[in-house]
């Protein structure tokens, strides 16, 4: 099989995959991504999204397997990085994933989920003023967005600055009125 029509295979595998994933099909795309593998085993993306479905599926040393392979392939994507961070993260790596989450910062520079999940992180690392600065970029960044102002109310409040905090959470409920976690 030529170079191009194996790629045209590989692609056409993950593309399943991805809709078997989507719908729910874990099994089915968990098939699909290991005959990408089988194809090519150094394929980012098929690395990539069978580590989602094993971590979807509670399968954590599958998942971590595949998803750190990924991560060594292609550590220039911001996708699989952020990926990896917050499994890193759902493990209890805080470390790891701070660090991992700065580096797909610096591939996405100016993206509000990664500056949020990172403020989570360092926060629950006790990296206070780190944190509030990640949260304040999520919201400079990501008009609109519930989370970062929640987490930076969170953070305030923690912190002893209950005016400050009463004032994210006002801003968070102006954003998502319904949310119970902000409900007074």
């Amino acid at each position: 099989m030529s170079l191009h029509n194996e790629q045209i295979k590989l692609d056409a595998l993950i593309d399943k995959g991805l809709d078997r994933q989507k719908a729910g099909d874990l099994v089915t795309a968990e098939k699909l991504f290991r005959s990408a593998l089988s194809l090519k085993p150094d394929s980012a993306d098929a690395n990539h999204f069978l580590g989602l479905v094993y971590y979807s599926s509670g399968k954590v040393a599958e998942a971590e397997k595949f998803l750190s392979r990924a991560f060594e392939i292609f550590p220039k994507s911001p996708d699989i990085t952020a990926n990896f961070a917050l499994f890193l993260a759902s493990k209890g790596d805080v470390t790891g994933s701070i660090a991992v989450f700065k580096k797909a910062i610096q591939l996405r520079p100016n993206d509000p989920q990664l500056f949020n999940d990172l403020g989570v992180q360092l926060r629950s690392h006790g990296m206070l003023e780190e944190a509030e600065k990640y949260f304040r970029l999520a919201i400079k960044f990501g008009k609109g967005h519930f989370n970062p102002w929640y987490n930076l109310g969170n953070l305030l409040l923690s912190k002893g600055e209950f005016c400050g905090a009463l004032e994210a959470y006002k801003k968070a409920m102006s954003i998502c009125p319904n949310n119970p976690d902000v409900a007074v």
